[in-house]
């Protein structure tokens, strides 16, 4: 093919890439595509989000630059996004319970299917002794515990440090903080009941029922906690969109509807017939619960029909079970193929390469690598906490 030629599919490629979005083709400029990048990373770029959804200047100022970065980092409303609320018009995670009840809260899936395991995915894997390099549910009850811990860690703190010196802008601050620490809570005992509940949907076991409803009932307490917290420092209609898909109203609201469920919910439980010494699930919490640790430089260019290696390095007390490419075009019209990595000649060293007769002028490509240790704790790299988790090859044209 002639230098001409393969400047031209590669324009059409170019022009191609993001037709599953909706733009015309003659629309997709160098500029455009940029753009349509940025919007599909911004989510997982945390030096966007602290300007988008944290008064940094204000904690600055007022408590400190050390809590301000820390507190500006946390990303509660995201991660429910991303992990339990499908990517909707009519979704607001910081005021909705993403569930009226436990059963329709343990359907819910996320926006991100690709990173975060789904609770009934979880309820799988658990029931057939699965692993999966994929966030887990309980993984991210985890976080969501850890990360209201240090945010209520550092509004008492602050409020330790501000003295008599607080304001307006100080109390609706700490409101904020304050609501979405309980929010973390609350989804952190959810997700864990969404899980029992789809245990006990999937093998009708009683005693994942009674978890299921113990988890919610905790869940709700963190809920009752935040609409204290909101208390009348903000309109009993709040406004984010129609009604009709439950853009207003306030908490209390859904705390009403929570509980009433609730109800239904132990009576359920209350109604199985529960088997002596029955243990239910729990997350594992001692031995190793650290994911491995990858080391990998992301590639960024490569040329056109030639093999493309990828080399990571990758450590953990525990070994290495499975360590795996995953690789396509920069099309939403595929699905990713998958190449397993080989130990190199260096320590804790690993490589695989993607065929020459992949990289083709019409597209560019991405990847992302997924590894579980020896006893079944995954990642995925890059780590989304920090960059977005995958990596774009543009080839060299």
């Amino acid at each position: 093919m002639s230098s001409l030629a393969i400047k031209r599919e590669a324009a059409k490629g170019r022009r191609d890439e993001y037709r599953a979005f909706g733009y015309p083709r003659t629309s997709i400029t160098k500029s455009s595509r940029s753009t349509l990048r940025e919007i599909a990373t911004v989510s997982y770029r945390q030096e966007v989000l602290a300007g988008v959804i944290w008064h940094v200047r204000f904690f600055a100022a007022h408590l400190g630059p050390a809590i301000a970065c820390h507190v500006a980092s946390e990303r509660c409303a995201l991660r429910c996004t991303n992990c339990f609320s499908p990517f909707k018009p009519k979704s607001w995670p910081e005021r909705q319970a993403l569930g009226a009840s436990l059963a329709d809260y343990a359907q819910n899936e996320g926006s991100d299917v690709g990173l975060f395991e789904d609770f009934d995915a979880a309820a799988r894997r658990i029931l057939s002794d699965g692993v999966t390099p994929k966030v887990t549910p309980e993984t991210t009850s985890r976080w969501f515990d850890e990360t209201a811990d240090r945010v209520l860690a550092n509004v008492r703190e602050a409020k330790a440090n501000i003295g008599n010196k607080r304001g307006k802008e100080f109390d609706s601050t700490i409101t904020d903080l304050t609501i979405l620490a309980h929010l973390a809570r609350f989804h952190a005992r959810r997700s864990l009941a969404a899980v029992h509940y789809n245990l006990y949907r999937r093998r009708q076991k009683p005693e994942e029922l009674v978890a299921a409803a113990r988890g919610e009932e905790m869940a709700i307490d963190a809920w009752r906690d935040l609409v204290n917290t909101a208390g009348n420092r903000y309109s009993d209609d709040l406004a984010m969109g129609p009604k009709s898909f439950n853009l207003g109203g306030h908490w209390r609201d859904e705390l009403k509807i929570l509980e009433t469920n609730l109800s239904k919910l132990q009576a359920q439980a209350a109604s199985v017939d529960a088997v002596p010494q029955a243990v239910a699930w729990s997350p594992r919490t001692t031995g190793d619960v650290t994911p491995p640790a990858v080391e990998h430089d992301p590639v960024s260019s490569a040329r056109l029909l030639s093999p493309l290696r990828i080399v990571a390095r990758v450590t953990d007390p525990s070994g290495v079970q499975s360590l795996k490419l995953r690789y396509r075009h920069v099309t939403q019209y595929e699905e990713y193929r998958e190449l397993d990595f080989h130990p190199t000649e260096r320590t804790n060293e690993y490589a695989a390469t993607i065929p020459g007769g992949f990289l083709v002028p019409q597209w560019d490509v991405m990847y992302f690598i997924e590894v579980i240790d020896g006893v079944g704790n995954g990642a995925i790299c890059p780590d989304f906490q920090t960059r977005a988790p995958y990596v774009i090859v543009e080839l060299e044209r």
